[in-house]
C-alpha cells in the first residue's frame, strides 16, 4: 500500500511516546468492548453543555466540512481567516485514516485511533456541542467529528494544534507534543482521571495495543 507522506509512517509511529507509555500499563488496561471483526461504524452523540442531546444529524448538509489533510500548510492565522468568513457555527471535522485492520500493523491502527480520540477530546473541550463517528477499523472511512461553536478564535487555535499535531513533516515539536498528550489521554481515561468524550475510539485503540 502506497504511503501518503502527509501522515506518519509505520517507522515514525514506532518511536511515538504512545507505545512507550502504554507498555507500562498493558497488563492493567481494561479489555475493550469492541472485539476484532465485530466493530461497527457507529455515530455517537454527546451531550452539549445545556444538557440536551445534540441532534446534529438533521443539519449535516448545513455544516462546513474541514478535512484536516487539506490544511497541512495552514498557519494559525490562515485557519482563522478560513473559519471567520464562513459565517457558520456548525462544522464537520474529518481526519483521514490510512491503516486497515487485518492488513496493517496493529500498533499503527491503534495509533490512528488514539490520536483521533485525542483530537476529538480537544474539540469537545472547546465547543458547545460535540458528536463523533466511530469507523470500523476494517474500512478506510475517516474519523468524523460534528461540532457547534461561536468562538472562532478558540476553534482556530484548536484546529491548528490538531492539524500540526498529526503532521510530522514540518512541525516535529508539535507532532511529538501531540503524540505524548494522546498517550496521556489513553492512560488517564482508563484510570478515571478525566472525563473522556471519545471512549469509542479509545476502546478500539486499546484492543489493538493488547493484540
Amino acid at each position: 500500500m502506497q504511503h501518503d507522506p502527509a501522515w506518519p509512517s509505520q517507522a515514525t509511529a514506532n518511536v511515538s511516546p504512545i507505545h512507550v507509555r502504554h507498555q507500562i500499563r498493558r497488563n492493567t488496561v481494561r479489555q475493550s468492548h469492541f472485539r476484532k471483526g465485530q466493530t461497527p461504524n457507529v455515530k455517537i452523540n454527546s451531550w452539549p453543555l445545556s444538557g440536551r442531546p445534540f441532534q446534529n444529524h438533521q443539519c449535516l448538509n448545513q455544516m462546513t466540512k474541514i478535512n484536516i489533510a487539506d490544511f497541512l500548510d495552514y498557519n494559525n492565522k490562515a485557519v482563522y481567516e478560513f473559519l471567520f468568513p464562513q459565517g457558520e457555527t456548525q462544522f464537520e471535522i474529518i481526519i483521514p485514516r490510512e491503516f486497515i485492520g487485518g492488513k496493517d500493523d496493529n500498533y499503527c491502527i491503534a495509533t490512528d485511533y488514539i490520536t483521533a480520540a485525542y483530537a476529538g477530546q480537544r474539540l469537545a473541550q472547546v465547543t458547545d456541542t460535540f458528536a463523533y463517528f466511530v469507523p470500523s477499523e476494517f474500512t478506510k472511512k475517516p474519523f468524523q467529528f460534528e461540532i457547534t461553536t461561536i468562538d472562532m478564535e478558540t476553534l482556530a487555535d484548536t484546529l491548528y494544534f490538531i492539524i500540526h499535531g498529526l503532521n510530522f513533516r514540518d512541525t516535529r515539536e508539535t507532532f511529538t507534543t501531540f503524540q505524548g498528550l494522546a498517550a496521556d489521554l489513553l492512560n488517564d481515561a482508563f484510570d478515571d482521571k478525566i472525563k473522556c468524550h471519545t471512549w469509542g475510539l479509545i476502546h478500539i485503540a486499546s484492543h489493538y495495543l493488547e493484540e
